[in-house]
């Protein structure tokens, strides 16, 4: 009798083992099911943005809109200045304040070449979407090597450790609430400049 009942409960065991190592695998299996079609999603949804950049670089745009040249051509005029600025000893603790930097699609507080604008934004702009920073970063482009080379000047200007080694001494002598601003602006536009590479902006056009 008791030999019977232990084979029993040993059998009962058995197949309890056997359900739980049955459950087990067929979690495994959902999961890596689902890992599967997300990844599959994400690579879609990769492969279309891929496309699209690829379809408006090579195409780019007969006619710019006028406002879009014109707020580049202001960027890199604004850029030149601060980076001659830059390399003189004299600018070194002249105060750089928030409507100082050249910012990428927003349009400066007071007219350029007026310096030392004390207003203080009440918080810092909204970022710009991955797709404007791209299309007004890659305005004119003219292939694989040129989308490479802008993308890596505006990386050097904006990574904020970058940008605090040149400029640190005149944010700190504007004062900390016009350093807090720029610090955070800086922030947002790393950020957003390092979703389009992540995006592939640059593998994808490389010749």
């Amino acid at each position: 009798m008791q030999a019977r009942r232990n084979t029993a409960a040993s059998a009962g065991a058995a197949v309890f083992i056997a359900d739980l190592r049955a459950d087990a695998a067929r979690r495994a299996a959902e999961a890596a099911e689902r890992s599967r079609q997300i990844l599959e999603e994400e690579q879609a949804k990769d492969d279309a943005w891929r496309c699209r950049t690829l379809a408006a670089i090579e195409a780019g745009p007969a006619t710019p809109t006028l406002d879009m040249a014109v707020a580049r051509a202001s960027y890199d005029e604004r850029w030149a200045q601060l980076d001659e600025e830059a390399a003189t000893t004299a600018a070194d603790l002249a105060p750089l304040h928030y409507s100082d930097v050249p910012w990428p699609l927003e349009p400066p507080t007071v007219p350029w070449g007026v310096r030392g604008s004390r207003e203080v934004p009440a918080g810092p702009s909204l970022a710009p979407t991955v797709e404007m920073l791209r299309d007004f970063f890659l305005l004119g482009a003219t292939g694989a090597p040129d989308v490479k080379r802008r993308l890596r000047i505006e990386l050097l200007r904006w990574h904020p450790d970058k940008f605090g080694a040149r400029f640190g001494r005149r944010l700190a002598a504007a004062g900390m609430a016009q350093r807090d601003a720029v610090v955070a602006r800086v922030h947002q536009v790393a950020q957003v400049l390092m979703q389009v590479l992540g995006r592939g902006a640059i593998g994808t056009h490389e010749g």
